[in-house]
């Protein structure tokens, strides 16, 4: 069926729409469904996401996915200072993070400190994890976890600027209370300073002790000395060598 219409002289014929004909007259001045026969560029808006794609169904894809060549200047920390992390908690590899004193069992001086982790697999069946801390009163500690989910006890490093509280210097600073000595060896002489009555006179002297004979010591004090008999029994001396009556309690020294 068609139409005629237009001015006088001309008539224009146009197709009126009907069922048989509707895909025909679609077809030639428009695109089908499926996008057949568009051409040039269209404009399009879509919204929603796409559905999920098998990893085997992309194409182009790359064999490998090689990172770019770079470093890292330094390590960030993290900020688990209210968290007492169990081992199996903490992340692996090595890392850093803020405590506040308290947290961990580590208070020693300051308001926090700083707690280094190393844990070289991902759970305890690679072995033991560490972690270590230097506190604001410059004491470093360590411990190591016993099991995935417990730590072991603070260990303090011994320094310069704590082994007094466990030791003296070589000086004897710090000693007290009652120490048992045992020396070897012998002293070649011991030094004395001679009595006249109650004062006491001259500088040290050495006092040396020497035998003489089998049964006879000699001791001897700077130029003075006395002689020391060995007997099986004594009895109380009322003479000197000389003869002279004793009337000190100190024995009187020949001259050498």
């Amino acid at each position: 069926m068609s139409i005629s219409e237009g001015t006088t002289g001309t008539a224009t014929t146009n197709r009126v729409l009907t069922a048989a004909n509707l895909k025909g007259i679609i077809n030639a001045h428009a695109p089908t469904k499926t996008g057949s026969g568009a051409s040039g560029t269209w404009g399009i808006s879509i919204t929603g996401s796409a559905g999920s794609v098998a990893w085997g169904n992309i194409t182009g894809k790359p064999s490998t996915f090689t990172p770019s060549s770079h470093s890292h200047d330094f390590i960030t920390y993290k900020d688990t200072r209210a968290d007492n992390q169990s081992p199996d908690d903490v992340q692996a590899g090595l890392t850093v993070h803020l405590k506040s004193n308290g947290t961990d069992g580590i208070s020693d001086g300051g308001s926090y400190h700083a707690v280094l982790n190393v844990k070289d697999w991902g759970d305890y069946s690679g072995g033991p994890y560490w972690q270590s801390t230097v506190t604001e009163n410059n004491n470093m500690y360590f411990r190591r976890s016993t099991a995935g989910t417990t730590w072991g006890a603070w260990q303090k490093v011994l320094s310069d600027n704590n082994y007094t509280n466990y030791t003296v210097t070589k000086t004897g600073s710090g000693a007290s209370g009652t120490w048992g000595i045992n020396v070897t060896g012998r002293a070649r002489f011991l030094e004395t300073k001679y009595q006249d009555g109650s004062a006491w006179y001259g500088d040290n002297y050495p006092l040396y002790a020497q035998w003489e004979t089998s049964n006879i010591c000699k001791i001897k004090c700077d130029n003075y000395y006395t002689k020391v008999d060995y007997a099986d029994s004594a009895t109380k001396a009322t003479q000197d060598g000389a003869g002279n009556v004793i009337t000190s309690k100190y024995v009187t020294l020949d001259t050498a």
